[in-house]
C-alpha cells in the first residue's frame, strides 16, 4: 500500500483495522492497547518492528486495564484466522496425548554448521513451522549487510531469545518459531542465508530443499493415486 497524503506509511503492504462496538473507548484506552501490541510484538518476535514506541500508559482505573486485557485476546484470537500471525504464539506446540486425534507433525531433524565459527545448530519443522531448538547457538553479532533479518535478530537479542554464550556466540534460550529456514538461517549465520541450502537432514548430506522437494513428490503422487 502506497503512501496516503504527507506523512503516510510507504511501506505498508497490508492494513488491518480493530474496531469495537463499545463507544466509551478513550485515546488513553487506544494508547495502551498499542503499547500492549507492540510489546507483543516484540516478545513473539515474528516480525520486524518498525514503530518502536511501547510507553506504559497506565494511567487507566484497574476495571478498564482488566477491558483492555479481554480486548487483547481478542485481537490475539482473531488476527491469525485473518492471516496475521506477528502476534501468534512462537514456542514450540506441545506432543498432545496419545488420545487426542490431530498431534503436531513434526520433520527429522535438521542442523546447520559454521565450523570457522564453531555454530551448530538444530531445527525441526512443526506443523508447517520451522523451529530452531534450545540450545542451538548462532552469532553473537550480525555481520552481514543490513536487511529485514538484521532487525529481527536483534530482536532476538533484546528479547533474550538468544543469549550471549561466549567466544562471541549466542544461544537459544527456547524453542523458537522462525517465517522461513532463510529466516533461521540468516539470524544463526549473522547474515543473509539460503536456508534451503544451509539446514541438512541429520545424519545426510540432503538438504532441507532436498528434503521438501521430496515430500511435496510423495504428496504429488499420493494425490494421485
Amino acid at each position: 500500500m502506497g503512501a496516503y497524503g504527507k506523512g503516510g506509511k510507504d511501506f505498508w503492504e497490508k492494513v488491518c483495522l480493530v474496531t469495537s462496538k463499545d463507544p466509551n473507548l478513550t485515546k488513553g484506552h487506544v494508547k495502551h492497547l498499542e503499547s500492549l501490541l507492540i510489546q507483543n510484538a516484540r516478545k513473539v518476535a515474528r516480525c520486524t518492528l518498525v514503530n518502536g514506541t511501547a510507553h506504559d500508559y497506565i494511567n487507566l482505573p484497574e476495571a478498564d486495564l482488566a477491558d483492555m486485557a479481554f480486548f487483547l485476546e481478542q485481537i490475539r484470537t482473531v488476527l491469525p484466522v485473518l492471516g496475521f500471525d506477528f502476534l501468534r504464539d512462537s514456542t514450540r506446540p506441545a506432543i498432545q496425548p496419545k488420545t487426542q486425534l490431530a498431534e503436531p507433525q513434526e520433520s527429522p531433524l535438521f542442523v546447520l554448521e559454521v565450523p570457522k565459527y564453531n555454530i551448530r545448530a538444530r531445527a525441526q519443522e512443526v506443523d508447517g513451522e520451522f523451529f530452531v531448538l534450545k540450545d542451538s547457538l548462532a552469532r553473537e553479532e550480525w555481520v552481514g549487510t543490513d536487511h529485514s533479518y538484521k532487525a529481527l535478530f536483534n530482536q532476538l537479542l533484546e528479547g533474550r531469545v538468544l543469549t550471549p554464550a561466549g567466544s562471541g556466540l549466542a544461544a537459544f534460550s527456547m524453542d523458537h518459531a522462525f517465517s522461513s529456514p532463510s529466516a533461521a538461517a540468516a539470524v544463526i549465520s549473522g547474515r543473509n542465508a539460503n536456508g534451503r541450502k544451509q539446514w541438512i537432514l541429520e545424519g545426510t548430506s540432503k538438504t532441507y530443499g532436498d528434503w521438501q522437494d521430496e515430500q511435496v513428490s510423495a504428496s504429488t503422487g499420493q494425490s494421485l493415486d
